[in-house]
């Protein structure tokens, strides 16, 4: 009875190396119990014996197991997708009996091509995830491959860096920061300054009619109109206005540039004209403008001679 018990262990110390290590192994010379020995070929380092039974001359229960998994390997058929520059792809394989924190060594069955670097860990208990990384600008992809992956010792001493990747896109603007101190206030500007209308015919060079004017002019801040000086020319070539030149020019105000008023002028009636003069001016004038109102010289009444086709009126402000 002792007999038949010691063999029986011995046939499941047989059977559970051969599943659990894939190892050979020797039964004992003769098949007699408590005597002999088991011989385990190929797995030196790699197989972990619990039990009384595992010593020579006893027996009973001895189990047999690998050492963490190591010393395994797997391989397994994989086609990666394209892979972008500068980017990495995942494929996992079954590995049964990997386990967590063990290196790993990975070959493909193929060349990989250039700019692609292939690494291989254990992501979790009975699986190993295979990764190609893309160190180029452009993308690639792979050959399909049968891609071997095995466990191996300790870890080796960690190879010199690789060449660094591409630079990443930009990422989104930040937000804008808070508004900073107000500055030191500037100089004061100029005093003085002017306000000039010219009067063109209609098309150019034509002749002035009454109601002619010009474009709007706005009034920067408030001012005081102190003086004014006004010319004109005669026929299409320019000629300067001569003794029988007479043009009278008003001005208008409005508190909207697109709305021209009909009445309204700054002048109160007393507006700058040429009489039968080249030109004329005043000064020792008073009179206010809004800052931010809009002004606009018209033609008062059609002028004479009926050759004259333009007049100017540059008038002197001092702004406030």
């Amino acid at each position: 009875m002792r007999i038949i018990f010691a063999l029986c262990a011995l046939c499941a110390l047989w059977t559970l190396a051969i599943i659990s290590a894939a190892a050979q192994i020797t039964p004992p010379p003769g098949g007699g119990g408590g005597g002999g020995s088991v011989t385990i070929a190929g797995t030196t380092g790699q197989i972990t014996a619990t039990g009384t039974a595992c010593t020579a001359g006893n027996s009973g229960t001895c189990t047999l197991s690998l050492a963490n998994g190591a010393g395994l390997s797997w391989s397994a058929v994989i086609d990666f997708t394209s892979i972008l520059g500068g980017a990495c792809q995942d494929n996992t394989m079954t590995a049964a009996g990997s386990t967590m924190g063990l290196p790993v060594n990975v070959s493909s069955s193929v060349s990989l091509a250039s700019g692609l670097v292939v690494t291989a860990f254990v992501s979790s208990a009975g699986t190993v995830t295979v990764r190609i990384c893309n160190i180029s600008s452009g993308s690639i992809d792979p050959a399909s491959a049968t891609y071997t992956v095995s466990t191996g010792g300790t870890i080796g001493a960690s190879g010199a860096a690789g060449p660094s990747g591409p630079a990443g896109s930009t990422g989104p603007t930040g937000p804008s920061g808070p508004t900073g101190p107000t500055g030191p206030t500037g100089p004061a500007g100029s005093a003085y300054g002017a306000l000039t209308f010219t009067v063109n015919g209609a098309g150019g060079g034509t002749v002035l009619a009454a109601g002619l004017g010009t474009d709007w002019q706005i009034a920067p801040r408030p001012g005081t109109l102190t003086a004014w000086q006004l010319s004109g020319t005669i026929g299409a070539a320019g000629a300067s206005c001569d003794s029988t030149c007479t043009v009278a020019l008003g001005v208008y105000e409005s508190t909207a540039c697109t709305t021209p008023p009909t009445t309204g002028d700054i002048w109160g009636g007393s507006i700058p004209t040429l009489t039968t003069q080249a030109s004329n001016s005043a000064s020792s004038l008073s009179i206010a403008l809004t800052q931010g109102h809009c002004y606009r010289v018209y033609v008062a009444a059609s002028p004479t001679p009926a050759a004259v086709t333009n007049a100017t009126l540059v008038t002197t402000v001092t702004w406030n």
